[in-house]
Order: C-alpha cells, then sequence, then structure tokens
C-alpha cells in the first residue's frame, strides 16, 4: 500500500522518543536548507527502520545529495531535526555520527591516492587501535594483532568478490573511475556501518559487478544493517528498494512502492519536467 509524503509530520517536540515511538532507527523532521536563496531542501520529513533498504530517488536538483549531507553531517540544516536511534544528532558533527555507525559512501569517491587498496580498507576498521602511545600503550600486541588479522581477512574477500585482490597492494590513484568508486564503496562496508548512505552506488560500477553490488547489498540488508541510496536507475531501486521516496524541487512528494509511484501523476510530472 502506498503513503503519500505528508510535510505536516506529527513529530512534534518529542525529540530522543522518537525513535522508540516510531520504531524507527532513523527519521528526520521538517529538514531545510538553502543555498544562497535557493531551496534545496524544503521541509522534509521522513522515517527509515532497521534493516531495509530504502531508495531516496528524483530528478536532478530534487535534493537527494542535500538531504544525504544533512544527515551524514557534511552539511548543517537551517531548520530541523535528524534522530538516530532514538537521539537527536542534528548538532553533531560529521565524525561523532560516523562513531555511532551513520557511514557515508560519496558519489564522487575521495581517495588517499599514496595509500594502497588494501591500506584504505583497512583504515577504515572501526575496531583497529591506531597508531597512538595511548592505543600502543592500553592495547595488548596479541589483541591488536587478532584485530588487524581479521580485519586483513574481512578486507580481502570484498576485495575477491569484485575481482579486486589482484590490485590490493596497488596505490589507489592509479585505480579507475568505477575501481575507485567500488573501492568507496568497500571502504564504507569496511567501518561496520549501522546506517549506510549511498549515493548513486551503481554508477561507473561495471556491469560485470552490478550483480555482485546488488548481491552485497541484500547480505548487509539481512545482517541488519539499513540503507538509505539514491539512485537514478530505476530498475535497480525497484530490485533493491522496499520503500521509494521522491523528491521533486526540495520536496518529498511520494512515498511508498516505486511500482504504484510510478503510476503517480505527481512523480510522473516532476520527471518529465526534470
Amino acid at each position: 500500500m502506498t503513503t503519500r509524503a505528508k510535510t505536516d509530520s506529527a513529530f512534534g517536540d518529542r525529540g530522543s522518543e522518537l525513535g522508540a515511538a516510531t520504531g524507527s532507527l532513523l527519521a528526520v523532521a521538517h529538514l531545510s536548507r538553502s543555498f544562497g536563496g535557493v531551496h534545496a531542501v524544503s521541509d522534509v520529513s521522513f522515517d527509515v527502520p532497521s534493516a531495509v533498504i530504502y531508495g531516496l530517488i528524483g530528478p536532478n536538483g530534487a535534493g537527494k545529495s542535500t538531504v544525504m549531507n544533512l544527515i551524514a553531517g557534511s552539511q548543517v540544516t537551517d531548520s530541523g531535526d535528524i534522530y538516530f536511534r532514538g537521539e537527536t544528532i542534528d548538532r553533531l558533527p560529521d565524525y561523532r555520527r560516523a562513531r555511532k555507525g551513520i557511514v557515508r559512501a560519496f558519489q564522487h569517491p575521495a581517495m588517499f591516492r599514496q595509500m594502497t587498496v588494501l591500506e584504505s580498507l583497512l583504515l577504515a576498521s572501526p575496531k583497529m587501535p591506531g597508531q597512538t602511545y595511548r592505543s600502543i600503550l592500553s592495547t595488548r600486541r596479541r589483541v591488536w594483532r587478532e584485530y588487524e588479522r581479521q580485519a586483513i581477512e574481512n578486507a580481502l574477500l570484498l576485495l575477491d568478490r569484485f575481482e579486486l585482490r589482484r590490485m590490493a597492494n596497488e596505490y589507489t590513484g592509479n585505480l579507475s573511475g568505477g575501481q575507485q568508486k567500488l573501492l568507496e564503496l568497500l571502504r564504507a562496508i569496511c567501518a561496520e556501518p549501522v546506517l549506510l548512505l549511498l549515493d548513486e552506488p551503481f554508477a561507473g560500477v561495471h556491469v560485470r559487478n552490478v550483480e555482485a553490488l546488488c548481491e552485497l547489498l541484500i547480505e548487509l540488508r539481512d545482517r541488519g544493517v539499513t540503507i538509505l541510496m539514491t539512485e537514478h536507475e530505476l530498475s535497480l531501486v525497484e530490485r533493491l528498494c522496499s520503500v521509494a521516496i521522491v523528491m521533486a524541487r526540495g520536496r518529498i512528494i511520494y512515498s511508498g512502492s516505486l511500482a504504484e509511484g510510478l503510476e503517480d501523476e505527481e512523480v510522473i510530472q516532476a520527471y518529465v519536467a526534470g
């Protein structure tokens, strides 16, 4: 059954009670963000439960990436609230949100060009003690080595799935654009997300890896990871996403199954106009 999104959300001022009351992992309430007088996001409200894949879709310029930026913390809201596990997070910097399990993979990968592929994946592991005096003194060498061994094993398994293991010791700056895009996604997965934000995850990915990536996202969902993704290829949204949230001109115009959404007159007009 489809549900038309309402901008008049009943979130009110319940704050930290919101997530518990709705059973949602993520809830956003009345988010707005403008740039130089242009309303990129205007009064956006929706919630996402645990262990699902939701699609945030719409024509170019609809405000999708800005919403993802606001959730991840790379941009700040003009107004509105963001709740994660019932806790208000809209004033937290992006690194603190990441520590809580909100992990973002960008549409355009940001690489450490003088770091190898394997090193780049290990860098994302939240269980690695790091190279500080404090971690050296507080962590036994045996424990540190076990963390490292497990992290390397997990990273190599991911590289195997996408035929990238042969490039484990290659500098990331030497990868093709599609390989860098895959590495960006795998690095986000190595961070062990609770909520994984994916911006156009299939763009630039070689067709032979699309199926493997679909299977991996479904596995993550089945293991309890929540995924919110933007994607222009609607066949992939239909396959992966239980709910499609459609945006146009900075607002949500529809929320529900993609099949029924594509019969909605407002959604059709948004894509035609876009």
